[in-house]
């Protein structure tokens, strides 16, 4: 069975900070050794990630550009960024693959991570409701977030 998916979400205030929770119900799970305890994470705005900020941000604008992809060193705070980005910006969508291949046995829980992640895209979520009605859930969970995905983008199109 398909969880309840929704969409047309609140983003969150830029300029406020947030306790993990408020985030993401999932957020210990892609931050396992965040040690917040539910408190408020106090966000450093670096350089660095200011210009990842306005790069998303102009690639949002950009009409033939959808999908891309961030790389860099390991725990340099693209993680977070990234993952705070689409909480603020509506239409993005943070995707951690780690988490879903360590939760690929729950399936459920990982279509509820990907529903989750999908809220702030602005479509409607009759017409997604109506395509996910004939999906096949018994696809492997990457498959099925190439194909939740691919639906987004196309209805939002």
């Amino acid at each position: 069975m398909m969880p309840k998916a929704e969409f047309c979400k609140n983003v969150l205030n830029r300029k406020k900070d947030y306790k993990p929770k408020e985030y993401s119900e999932f957020f210990y799970e892609y931050f396992p050794n965040d040690n917040h305890e539910n408190k408020i994470i106090a966000y450093e705005n670096s350089e660095k990630r200011k210009e990842i900020y306005r790069n998303i941000l102009s690639l949002s604008v950009d009409n033939e550009i959808n999908k891309y992809l961030i790389t860099g060193p390991y725990e340099c705070g693209k993680s977070m960024t990234l993952f705070r980005i689409s909480k603020i910006i509506r239409n993005v969508i943070y995707i951690n693959l780690k988490t879903l291949k360590n939760n690929q046995d729950d399936k459920d829980k990982c279509l509820r991570i990907i529903f989750s992640e999908c809220s702030r895209v602005w479509i409607n979520a009759d017409d997604i409701n109506k395509r996910l009605e004939s999906f096949n859930f018994s696809q492997k969970i990457l498959t099925q977030l190439i194909n939740i995905l691919e639906i987004i983008l196309d209805l939002y199109n």
